[in-house]
């Protein structure tokens, strides 16, 4: 009985967990692309989703390369979001941020990730 109950839980955490990725994935939309491999962002058409994620990874590069809170990090973020933007067809959250920087294999501190959500959001909000 006690090994059936503890096969269930693990039963019930893997779907959990299952469907915790699901809802990631539904979440990000066409911001998936952000699991294309390294070729395909290295060859994408610049205002393909690839290609807008492509230039995303580059202004995060930027950013990590910019003395904090200099011009430089403020342009490269203002870079980074409308390429989210663009290449988006969901709202643009900090979790979406998050989880294309894990897809991507970005380190990118909270602090920004919360600027570059806003500035994305704001940036859809603009082109409407």
């Amino acid at each position: 009985m006690v090994a059936r109950r503890a096969a269930n839980q693990c039963a019930g955490l893997a779907r959990s967990s299952s469907r915790s990725k699901g809802t990631t994935a539904s979440s990000l939309g066409s911001l998936n692309a952000s699991h294309a491999s390294t070729n395909a962002l290295a060859h994408a058409a610049p205002t393909s989703r690839v290609g807008r994620l492509a230039t995303y990874a580059s202004a995060i590069h930027a950013l990590n390369a910019a003395p904090v809170n200099s011009l430089a990090a403020k342009q490269a973020i203002a870079e980074a979001a409308a390429a989210l933007a663009k290449a988006s067809n969901k709202a643009v959250t900090p979790a979406a941020v998050q989880a294309v920087n894990a897809n991507l294999g970005l380190k990118v501190s909270k602090t920004n990730v919360v600027a570059i959500a806003d500035q994305a959001t704001d940036d859809k909000a603009s082109s409407r």
